[in-house]
């Protein structure tokens, strides 16, 4: 908005929704309250949230260059008129880090924290079994079942869904 020469006052009469807590904070700071926000920060209650509320509505989704399909999907399944935004670009690391490899099989490495499933797809295809020789946070439940899909045992999830919270989770359990 600033940058084309704009401010919040541009998005009166538009419903916004913030998936995290934090995305809301980030709003507030430019003078954007989030007008919904689901209470386990994930992108299936907010589909929840709005499903009645979006036929023939057009909703813009500023997200991740990847990332689940539900959220678009469902509205889109719902009626709305969906446009995603790409806010930022998601880049996979081409190979694994050498002094990394060699701490997880000296078992230097207490835990590894997995933010999402393609991160979980990510570690796995660059560290393979070496995982299961370090303790395995998952951000969410979602987070967590890929793991489990790809044979790695997760030891912590985060309730609700943030870093805070897994950090604070992983502290708990140590």
């Amino acid at each position: 908005l600033m940058e084309l020469g704009f401010d919040s006052r541009r998005l009166a009469g538009i419903e916004i929704a913030a998936v995290g807590r934090k995305t809301a904070s980030v709003l507030h700071c430019y003078g954007i309250h989030a007008d919904l926000q689901p209470e386990n920060y994930r992108g299936t209650a907010l589909v929840e949230m709005l499903r009645r509320s979006v036929d023939k509505k057009q909703v813009t989704i500023i997200r991740a260059s990847r990332g689940s399909r539900e959220l678009p999907d469902e509205l889109s399944a719902a009626g709305a008129s969906v446009r995603e935004v790409i806010a930022y670009e998601n880049i996979d690391v081409e190979s694994a880090d050498s002094q990394t490899k060699t701490w997880m099989e000296e078992g230097k490495i207490d835990s590894v924290t997995v933010t999402s499933s393609a991160t979980a797809v990510n570690l796995h295809r660059m560290y393979g079994s070496r995982l299961k020789q370090c303790r395995i946070a998952a951000i969410s439940p979602v987070t967590a079942a890929k793991l489990i899909e790809l044979g790695i045992n997760v030891d912590a999830v985060a309730d609700p869904h943030t870093i805070e919270d897994l950090l604070a989770e992983i502290i708990r359990q140590s």
